[in-house]
């Protein structure tokens, strides 16, 4: 139901409400500032995980916010789409809307508003047209907006309807038609200053201050009069078809991704393998590899430099399992001492301790392997194959 140019993307009242309900949960009561980077454009099918950060609050009692989204089952990079900054402030809403119509202000006939809207590429379907009643007097307008009546009963889980709020901008959308360059249309990109007062609304008065070209102040109120929300400063840049569509792309015709292809590996005759960890692995690869198993890397560096160099230890291949069966191994006090071999931690129950604590293990003890590996030149020729899954089966 929000459309630009023909392509689904979150409204931007969509962060406000993210950037709103974190806020909340943070002490902080306004949005000094939020900055949209990338537009999340929505393809039909494809599922989108949203990710939003807050940073810690510094010393003048500020907080950053990020809004990052990626499809869902992908793993490349997180699209950053907004940044935020959140405030502590104790301003109250210093407007009053119960006067209502405004005086001295001139009606505004909106029934061709949603088509002319939609001939300059800004498509809003039933959720998002809202606007029922507006005027103007100088610099400027006024409107009433609502929810739809099957909308309504999900306004409990936001701040303000982000359709509800999307509407109150549709008037001075409208009104700025002509300004806009061929080809573009003005999409809301930075909000400053921006206040929650009340929750629940479903009917909105709107009071829009137009100030320089693409930009506006905002104060909402509901049908009483109560202030909902106020914006000091939105501001809105033109944006393009082209600009949408290399956006909603950007995801699909990604480079960079993960695929794992099957190899079908028969080791030289030979070749003498070291399997690290793993006894059950190393049980099965003897079968068909001249195979020795060792607890780790360091047992496999004391047995080289205890050996005869005529017997030449060293193996062609170090074989180096990461285990998927993992528990965190307390240490004295409460602290994670680590496992003393990746064998060790095979023998444990999945499910026990905590994941966190296991993945530190697992990464741990992988670096502390390669670093090792890297270092000792003896090891120079010698291949490392870090195992990520196991499916082996022998004749």
């Amino acid at each position: 139901d929000h459309t630009v140019f023909d392509t689904p993307i979150l409204p931007g009242t969509a962060y406000l409400d993210l950037a709103l309900h974190a806020a909340d949960h943070t002490g902080h009561t306004t949005i000094d500032e939020l900055l949209l980077h990338a537009p999340l454009v929505l393809q039909p099918g494809r599922t989108v995980r949203v990710q939003v950060i807050v940073n810690g609050t510094d010393a003048d009692g500020e907080a950053t916010l990020d809004v990052y989204s990626r499809p869902e089952g992908e793993h490349g990079e997180w699209t950053r789409h907004a940044t935020a900054v959140l405030v502590k402030d104790d301003a109250g809403p210093g407007f009053d809307l119960t006067a209502w119509p405004p005086a001295d202000a001139t009606p505004i006939d909106v029934a061709s508003v949603y088509e002319a809207l939609t001939t300059a590429g800004l498509r809003y379907g039933p959720a998002f047209r809202g606007l029922r009643a507006a005027w103007r007097r100088g610099d400027e307008l006024f409107a009433e907006v609502a929810l739809p009546e099957n909308e309504r009963a999900g306004v409990a889980d936001f701040g303000v309807h982000p359709a509800l709020f999307d509407a109150a901008v549709h008037l001075p959308a409208w009104a700025g038609l002509a300004e806009v360059p061929e080809g573009h249309n003005r999409l809301p990109f930075a909000w400053s200053g921006v206040r929650l007062h009340a929750t629940g609304a479903t009917e909105l008065r709107v009071r829009v201050k137009l100030g320089d070209t693409g930009s506006l102040s905002l104060q909402a109120a509901d049908p009483t009069g109560a202030p909902v929300a106020a914006i000091d400063t939105l501001t809105a840049r033109p944006v393009s078809a082209e600009q949408l569509k290399v956006s909603g792309s950007a995801g699909e015709n990604s480079l960079f991704r993960v695929e794992w292809s099957p190899l079908d590996l028969v080791p030289a005759a030979r070749e003498a393998w070291a399997v690290l960890g793993d006894r059950p692995l190393y049980d099965e690869l003897r079968q068909t590899v001249t195979a020795s198993f060792y607890q780790d890397l360091t047992t496999l560096t004391d047995a080289i430099s205890a050996t005869d160099s005529a017997a030449d230890p060293v193996p062609d291949l170090i074989v180096l399992p990461i285990p998927t069966h993992l528990q965190e191994t307390p240490g004295e006090g409460g602290t994670d001492s680590g496992p003393s071999s990746l064998e060790e931690q095979n023998t444990g129950a999945a499910g026990h301790g905590s994941p966190v604590g296991a993945a530190h293990v697992v990464l741990e003890h992988t670096l502390h392997t390669l670093q090792t590996y890297l270092a000792d030149d003896r090891l120079a020729d010698t291949r490392l194959l870090v195992l990520t899954h196991q499916a082996i089966a022998t004749t």
